[in-house]
């Protein structure tokens, strides 16, 4: 795998994506409590990632570290 010798354009546009990102609005709720749905997430979010070129991506494995025996 490439390996960049410095991350100071992705810290950059991490930040700018920070800025960008305050249109959350919780959208589900149960258990007593209000949530965000994946959907809304990635809703808000992708259109913000992909203006700074980073991407967004999810998986349902789980993985367990350190699990007792």
């Amino acid at each position: 795998m490439k390996r960049s010798e410095s991350i100071e354009k992705l810290t950059i546009a991490l930040s700018k994506i920070h800025n960008e990102l305050n249109h959350f609005k919780t959208d589900k709720a149960g258990y007593n409590f209000s949530y965000l749905s994946t959907s809304e997430i990635y809703r808000v979010a992708l259109p913000i990632l992909s203006k700074y070129g980073l991407a967004l991506s999810s998986t349902n494995n789980v993985f367990v570290r350190y699990a007792l025996p």
